[in-house]
């Protein structure tokens, strides 16, 4: 599925990384656990809120030890997420709230949010919709497999597909109240309109569990069709589930446990939703790439509206007219006119997207997709609002939006978490930060084994955990990164118990080493020559980030990837106010040294693989209208190794230690003709 713009196109897409975590602890080696004998990591004071701790119960629907909610930092994290409707730094790797290890104090980290949460951009549906980015909140425990999701008043309920169970989850607290068994493969959710009975589909024994919300009791138990995947209940408070398996949807009365009706639609129906007045009900076929049009009063198919490919889930608006359906097999959004099931737009968003939901206003659709993302429509215009949140979203991945507008939550069905975040307006495009003229810099890594990096140039950063399913603690060590006595420089990730005072012990140690502060410049060539580790779960990077991210946040502040490697792909990608832009190649990099190269110029970016162009991007790579914003900009560089992304966590097949090393690093501004 190629992405728009991009030159060269010969090589295949490689898919963005995730949002780094706010929420990372103070950083201090505990000598009890740690079987190798280096320098403690200094402990750094910092503001951040610390990570939800709350846990899933099994017991009353009642949180015995409250948590605080989860706060919208200014660096964001990822789980069954909850996302507040703003902004923050969310760079691919970026150890959100880092310090580096020259400073004693918290100075260089970003300010607090001010809110926890921000509200949604506009307040009325004729509100003008300004571009804006997702600000990544925090992450709830909830069951094994977290799909479907829903919101009534001050509880959210996931569906734990491959828990079968359900976790109810307190809002104003973030705390995950109890998890309780239903069926078997939980899929969907819908909640009664007094908010008393939750009722669940459960895919694997063609049931319907209705459950009590007040005490967790189990109601009844109602037979579905075969393989039932939606739930929708109408104001009357009939139900109508999709029974994929064979095609139809059954109509039950909840209270008799009755089948009321079953009506046979389109081809393996999923997604079911309501018309606000309950006069009809929708359903997307997925098999069929159409939505069926169900009258509630002769439980009769009225309508069958043509869609994009493969639709999984239906968002309608509150007046009823207009439907937002999600195509996962053409990577779009398809709005129709709810009456005549005219298309008004085709919006193009990133891979196999999934759930959707509107905000409280209407003004905005927010769709989680399987690449780990979530994008933010304008639907006013349907067109894509500048900003995509990186997730631990995957296949089958769901949102809802909080009773007040203020939160979105996805779940991560890869996964046993929701994510919390927030949608941010930026009300304008970044103010030009071109740094001080930096002189040429060549680094040949020359030195006794040991040494650390030429501290004039480089910082280590410290980092503990991460939002983006990251296991590892930064730190400042030798044993991580560090010369090699035979003139190259080694970022080590060590899979060793590292213990982090009040937040636990992390399974593995890395590093994170920066120029910021000491080597920021706009334009130039940069450079290295690296040979990358390939393991399962290690995601090495080269790259950039905006020297004002920590003040006007990501994608604002931009970030440039000039390589970033996995088992199976490796690739560069360009992140900003304007969206994220990748270019991949399944070339075979990792093992051997390689030099890869960026050259940035106003208007202007290239990156490439020894003397290859990799790819180009313009103003021309960007959707029309969008701002290009690489330009007048002061940016600085970063190589770390982290250990597990939304690409994989390690497995039994990951080698340990695993070493990206670098043998030179070579920065060279435009002006200056002579190579250093």
């Amino acid at each position: 599925m190629s992405q728009t713009g991009l030159t060269p196109q010969t090589q295949s897409r490689v898919a963005t990384t995730a949002t780094p975590s706010a929420n990372y602890a103070p950083i201090a080696r505990s000598a009890a656990v740690d079987p190798v004998a280096k320098p403690a990591v200094t402990p750094v004071a910092r503001t951040s809120p610390t990570r939800p701790t709350a846990a899933p119960v099994t017991t009353a629907l009642t949180a015995t030890k409250p948590v605080p909610p989860p706060t919208a930092p200014t660096a964001p994290t990822n789980a069954l997420a909850v996302l507040t409707a703003a902004t923050a730094p969310v760079g691919s790797r970026q150890s959100a709230q880092l310090v580096s290890t020259t400073t004693s104090t918290s100075t260089g980290a970003p300010p607090t949010s001010g809110t926890a949460n921000v509200a949604a951009a506009a307040t009325t549906a004729t509100a003008t919709v300004l571009p804006g980015q997702l600000r990544s909140g925090g992450t709830i425990p909830v069951g094994a497999g977290p799909t479907g999701i829903v919101v009534h008043g001050n509880r959210i309920y996931t569906a734990n597909t491959a828990g079968n169970s359900i976790t109810a989850i307190d809002g104003a607290s973030g705390a995950a109240l109890a998890t309780i068994p239903v069926g078997r493969a939980p899929t969907a959710l819908a909640v009664s309109a007094a908010g008393d009975v939750l009722y669940v589909t459960n895919s694997g024994d063609n049931t319907v569990t209705a459950m009590n919300t007040t005490n967790g009791a189990i109601l009844s138990t109602m037979a579905a069709g075969y393989t039932p995947q939606g739930i929708a209940i109408t104001p009357a408070g009939r139900l109508y589930v999709s029974n994929t398996a064979v095609n139809t949807v059954t109509v039950l009365n909840p209270t008799s446990g009755q089948t009321v009706a079953t009506v046979n639609v389109g081809t393996a129906p999923v997604g079911v939703t309501a018309s606000p007045d309950g006069s009809r009900v929708y359903v997307a076929n997925r098999g069929q790439n159409t939505v069926s049009v169900l009258n509630t009063t002769t439980n009769s198919v009225v309508g069958t509206y043509a869609v994009g490919s493969m639709p999984q889930a239906i968002a309608v608006n509150a007046a009823g007219t207009r439907l937002y359906v999600t195509n996962s097999g053409s990577d779009d959004v398809t709005v129709l006119d709810a009456g005549s099931g005219a298309t008004l737009a085709t919006i193009a968003v990133r891979d196999q997207p999934f759930g959707i939901a509107l905000s409280k206003d209407g003004t905005l659709a927010y769709v989680a997709n399987s690449d780990s993302s979530v994008s933010v429509i304008d639907t006013a215009t349907n067109t894509k609002v500048v900003g995509t949140l990186r997730t631990e979203t995957a296949t089958g991945s769901m949102v809802a939006v909080s009773s007040d507008g203020k939160t979105l939550y996805t779940t991560f069905s890869g996964g046993a978490t929701v994510r919390t975040a927030s949608y941010v307006p930026v009300a304008a495009l970044p103010p030009a930060n071109p740094g001080t003229a930096a002189g040429p810099v060549f680094l040949d890594f020359s030195g006794p084994a040991g040494t650390l990096a030429d501290p004039s140039v480089f910082s280590y950063q410290l980092g503990a955990g991460g939002a983006t399913g990251e296991q590892h603690v930064y730190t400042n060590s030798p044993a991580n990164a560090s010369l090699d006595g035979q003139g190259n420089l080694v970022i080590r990730a060590i899979k060793e118990p590292v213990v982090v005072p009040g937040y636990g012990t992390f399974d593995y140690s890395s590093a994170y080493l920066t120029t910021q502060d000491k080597l920021e410049f706009t334009y130039g060539t940069v450079s290295a020559r690296i040979k990358f580790p390939a393991q399962q779960g290690v995601l090495p990077a080269f790259w950039m980030l905006g020297s004002d991210i920590q003040s006007v946040g990501w994608p604002t502040g931009g970030e440039l990837d000039i390589m970033e490697v996995t088992p199976g792909m490796s690739g560069s990608s360009i992140h900003s106010a304007a969206g994220s832009y990748s270019v991949g190649t399944t070339q075979q990099l990792a093992g051997d040294f390689h030099e890869y190269w960026m050259r940035w110029e106003p208007n202007k970016i290239t990156t490439g693989i020894d003397g290859t162009t990799l790819a180009t991007f313009t103003p021309d790579s960007l959707p029309p209208g969008a701002p290009w914003t690489f330009n007048d900009r002061s940016m600085y560089v970063i190589l770390n190794v982290a250990v597990g992304s939304p690409f994989g966590q390690p497995d039994a097949t990951t080698q340990f230690p695993a070493d990206m090393v670098v043998d030179w690093f070579r920065y060279q501004p435009l002006a200056t003709t002579t190579m250093v």
